[in-house]
């Protein structure tokens, strides 16, 4: 009896089938969600950022230890003496970066972009970083991010260099002339002007024309005045 059962049923049969071989997509569709969950969680966690203007408003601020927040401002003027250009006058600097100070002296006095404040990205615990912000923003510049669990005064020559030279190109390609520059249209003269500069062509005159237009000024010289 209970085979007959087994054999009168073949479509409870199959959906328990169906059933067994769809199980696994759905476990593993249900752990793909969580794994999505837990990245947009991360992903949020790692957006906290905080700006600071001074290294007493950092310590004032629960969220990092006063060793942090001195090497967040140590480390982000070092950011800054070693990718930011120099200038052998104020003016000439501040004319790029409004706000600049002494930042060495390389046989003569040179200044560079004075820190404004310091944006401090925390990740994890273990994982936090910190970029400089300057008082105005230029696109020949690049300012990286350093830790700030630990000092960083380390400074390449070879990348202050070579920041240098990125400065000047940008400053060149700037300046220069465009390579194909837009004809500028001549200002358009008035109506009742006569224009000396691109005088009318004279107008072609073909056989049959003059007698065309005598008969066309008879009709004009003859037609009724509208009122």
């Amino acid at each position: 009896m209970r085979r007959r059962s087994l054999m009168s049923s073949p479509a409870k049969a199959c959906d328990r089938m169906k059933r067994a071989r769809h199980g696994p997509n759905v476990i593993a569709a249900g752990i793909t969600v969580g794994l999505v969950a837990v990245l947009v969680a991360t992903t949020a966690q790692a957006a906290q950022k905080k700006t600071y203007a001074t290294q007493a408003s950092c310590q004032a601020d629960v969220a990092f230890t006063a060793d942090e927040c001195r090497n967040a401002f140590a480390n982000a003027q070092t950011e800054i003496d070693e990718a930011a250009p120099r200038f052998s006058k104020r003016d000439e600097c501040e004319r790029h970066f409004r706000r600049c100070m002494i930042a060495g002296f390389q046989g003569r006095v040179e200044f560079a972009p004075a820190l404004k404040a310091v944006e401090i990205t925390v990740v994890s615990s273990s994982e936090k970083t910190v970029t400089p912000v300057l008082q105005t923003e230029a696109p020949g510049i690049v300012l990286s991010s350093r830790t700030v669990l630990r000092p960083d005064n380390h400074i390449s020559a070879a990348k202050r260099k070579k920041n240098q030279e990125n400065w000047t190109n940008w400053l060149k390609a700037r300046s220069a002339p465009p390579e194909n520059p837009t004809e500028v249209a001549p200002a358009a003269n008035d109506i009742n002007e006569p224009s000396f500069r691109n005088p009318p062509e004279p107008e072609k005159i073909y056989p049959g024309d003059s007698e065309r237009e005598r008969r066309r000024r008879e009709e004009i010289k003859n037609a009724p005045l509208v009122r």
